[in-house]
């Protein structure tokens, strides 16, 4: 927004031209009944590339005091966003802008493939591994296969906690009872819920693993 005001008159033709093709995209995706994923926004990404580099342009043109301090602004951009990436290594596919919370934050903001597709359950694995967890709880989103990397079975498959430790993907975490009861599968929706009541009352959190899947220690009696 301070891009435009220090462009002019420029700045805002260049915005009308490419933002304006950008807003009715994003406008029409709010309308589809099958919106999921990024895939279906990156006609976007060109239009937003085109106003970006129109903005530096217009903002290196404009006289007076405050073009210099916006450029600087604008030019640290990419910057933050490499030492964002620098930070979150080895972790790239999860990266999520900065300037909203990083990855960590990320899943209040977006769900579903957005931010978790199943990407960390090999890392899981290890962990459980470098933990010496043989009974974990893991309820999973994504297409790995859970019983040949954990050696126990999905909770989806076999509703029922078993040891202390939970494993659980974010996107479950948000909305996993909604999520299994369009799918038909209620019986798995209500043990999600008492799961998730359980780690409410008596859970801990006991870290994570990248930024998908979350860890949780089942304290007190059952």
């Amino acid at each position: 927004l301070a891009g435009l005001v220090v462009g002019g008159k420029p700045a805002r033709a260049d915005a009308a031209l490419f933002l304006l093709p950008a807003g009715v995209l994003f406008l029409a995706s709010i309308g589809t009944t099958y919106n999921i994923g990024i895939r279906h926004l990156l006609p976007v990404y060109p239009l937003i590339a085109m106003a970006g580099a129109g903005l530096f342009r217009r903002v290196a043109d404009a006289a007076g005091s405050i073009a210099r301090p916006a450029l600087l602004a604008l030019c640290t951009l990419p910057f933050v966003s490499a030492g964002e990436l620098i930070r979150i290594h080895p972790h790239e596919l999860s990266y999520f802008n900065p300037f909203a919370g990083g990855p960590e934050k990320g899943r209040a903001i977006l769900s579903d493939s957005n931010v978790d597709w199943g990407l960390d359950l090999v890392r899981l694995g290890d962990e459980l591994k470098r933990r010496g967890v043989t009974d974990p709880t893991v309820e999973y989103f994504g297409g790995d296969d859970v019983l040949y990397r954990t050696g126990v079975n999905d909770f989806a498959a076999e509703p029922v906690v078993r040891g202390r430790l939970v494993a659980i993907s974010a996107f479950l975490l948000a909305l996993g009872p909604e999520y299994y009861r369009y799918h038909g599968s209620n019986e798995v929706a209500g043990a999600l819920e008492a799961l998730l009541r359980d780690l409410a009352q008596r859970g801990r959190p006991a870290g994570r693993v990248g930024y998908s899947i979350y860890l949780f220690e089942l304290g007190g009696n059952p």
